[in-house]
């Protein structure tokens, strides 16, 4: 009898290395603003001490806005850059409780031409014996343009030092030629809630220590393990769930429970799939450093274990947590 669901379960260690002087970072990624600008922008102390778990970024610029942390500009002589008014507005007079906004606008041009050398990829076998077969006329080989655009706008209020509340409205479109007859809600959606979250955390015992709940976009992994597509107009998969965490600095662990969110085009029509779901805890620990040929090398050992489940039914593309389209 075939199962109703399937389910992949990972137990697994991961043994990153790298090299450098600082120390360690989350791993970069193209969609952040240029080095020069990024090495030259102020962090904060717990952004220094707490470092893991913050997916692709350097200094104080992360896929995930949601970690940037502007509490220095308290200090207005802190203040360098012409959007800074908009990174930290307080809303009391001893700034406890503000809010910071941020947003994105993003054009992107894709451009194929004779797509796979203009060769059909399908050949139907002959019905006689010695015949030729039959192949399946290349189709939609020309040219292919596609015109993609995306647009962001994001807030985070903090309420004191312990309460905070985050979400980014994105609009994605997508127009050109041979666009096919149906657009991935994750190109095309009128307005989608990628992040919408609320958070309680506070330093515990020496360990920055927090519980998170709503939707979210996530990293684990070191941007290697489970991972945001932000190439799409609408970065996918994003899910609805909890993530619990426990951060000493040199060592953290994630315990969460997702199910994957489906965009569909519309005004805040994307939901949850309760049918399609992920799970796991999520360590990692930074291993005594080494020095080899007068390189500094990091190492962190990382285990984890994931869980998977995906109703046939209910369209959720097992692979979709791995960098593949969520709807």
């Amino acid at each position: 009898m075939r199962s109703r669901y399937c389910r992949t379960l990972a137990i697994g260690f991961a043994f990153l290395i790298g090299t450098g002087g600082r120390a360690a970072l989350a791993q970069e990624s193209p969609e952040l603003p240029s080095k020069a600008r990024t090495e030259g922008e102020s962090t904060t102390e717990d952004q220094i001490r707490f470092y893991k778990g913050k997916g692709p970024g350097r200094g104080n610029s992360y896929v995930e806005r949601y970690e940037e942390d502007y509490s220095y500009l308290r200090d207005p002589a802190r203040s360098s850059d012409f959007f800074d008014p908009f990174k930290f507005i307080p809303l009391g007079a001893d700034g406890e409780v503000n809010l910071t906004l941020n947003g994105e606008a993003r054009f992107r041009y894709d451009g194929t031409d004779h797509r796979n050398f203009a060769i059909a990829t399908a050949a139907t076998p002959a019905r006689t014996a010695g015949g030729r077969p039959t192949l399946t006329p290349a189709t939609e080989v020309s040219t292919n343009q596609l015109y993609k655009q995306r647009y962001a706008l994001g807030a985070d209020l903090h309420l004191g030092p312990n309460v905070r509340f985050y979400a980014d409205l994105y609009h994605g479109q997508q127009t050109g030629h041979r666009v096919g007859p149906t657009i991935p809600g994750n190109q095309r959606d009128a307005l989608g809630l990628v992040n919408g979250f609320g958070e309680v955390y506070g330093i515990l015992g020496d360990a920055k220590t927090g519980f998170r709940a709503g939707r979210q976009e996530i990293f684990f992994g070191n941007n290697l393990q489970v991972r945001a597509n932000v190439s799409t107009n609408l970065p996918s998969p994003v899910f609805d769930g909890f993530r619990a965490y426990r951060d000493w600095g040199p060592a953290r662990v994630d315990a969460f429970a997702y199910n994957l969110v489906q965009f569909v085009d519309g005004i805040l029509q994307d939901r949850d799939n309760p049918h399609v779901n992920l799970w796991g805890v999520y360590g990692s620990y930074d291993l005594p450093k080494a020095v080899p040929l007068g390189l500094e090398a990091r190492t962190s050992l990382e285990p984890f274990y994931l869980g998977w489940r995906a109703s046939p039914f209910a369209g959720g593309r097992g692979a979709g947590i791995y960098n593949d389209r969520a709807c």
